[in-house]
């Protein structure tokens, strides 16, 4: 069984990095990272079957911590100007747009 444990300090350690990266910008390629991540793991686990489990559930975390982030925190997007990248901010789809002021 501590090949659970090891997924998810894999998935964790993934995700740490991602935040140094800056997640808002690691999210506007959410599907990509998830992909070259789930695959990173996989390999690096590979031999076992157990390895293989701990690999996938990283990349199952990974995913699913993409998967919410993007829609509930938004992400950046990058626009080329005048030979600079500038990162535009894009809104979540699932924020609330309405904030409740009684209590």
């Amino acid at each position: 069984m501590e090949f659970l444990l090891f997924g998810v300090i894999a998935g964790s350690a993934f995700i740490l990095l991602f935040a140094k990266i800056g997640l808002k910008k690691i999210a506007n390629y959410e599907i990509i990272v998830d992909i070259l991540s789930t695959v990173g793991l996989v390999l690096m686990f590979a031999g076992t079957f157990a390895g293989m489990v701990a690999g996938l559930l990283g990349g199952i975390i990974i995913s699913i911590f993409l998967y919410t982030y993007k829609r509930v925190f938004g992400y950046q997007k990058p626009i080329i100007k005048r030979m600079r990248v500038q990162w535009i901010d894009k809104q979540g789809k699932w924020q609330s747009n309405t904030i409740n002021t009684e209590r």
